[in-house]
């Protein structure tokens, strides 16, 4: 029989998995779901036109927002919640940033090219 505990479910995630354990994960997923943002046809139109110099800014945005509500969940002040706005920037953002390059750099195959400027040399898509 199982027992219920008063717990919900994300505390619980938390608890047994400690704070900002889970920055790695959800960096994971971000570069996913850009991937996907990128390729999917419902919102390829909206990637295409974000500028590409300001691409970047999309995982620093999801990044910071992750931070701050869970610092504001954590019970932090405003300025512990900045704070950890902060951590989720480098925790998340730039994690996903890294997977991101990796998947463009990596022998698997993989056409989601980078966000950056194409050249006539530079691979990804036709």
């Amino acid at each position: 029989m199982c027992e219920h505990s008063d717990v919900d479910p994300i505390t619980q995630f938390q608890q047994l998995v400690g704070e900002r354990a889970a920055y790695p994960l959800v960096a994971a997923l971000l570069t996913f779901a850009l991937q996907i943002a990128k390729k999917s046809p419902y919102t390829k139109t909206l990637y295409e036109k974000t500028p590409v110099g300001w691409r970047w800014l999309t995982p620093v945005i999801a990044g910071g927002a992750m931070g701050f509500v869970h610092g504001y969940q954590a019970g932090h002040t405003v300025t512990g919640a900045l704070l950890e706005t902060v951590f989720g920037i480098f925790g998340v953002s730039f994690t996903a940033m890294g997977l991101a390059a990796g998947l463009k750099e990596s022998p698997i195959p993989w056409s989601g090219g980078a966000g950056g400027v194409k050249t006539e040399d530079s691979p990804g898509d036709p």
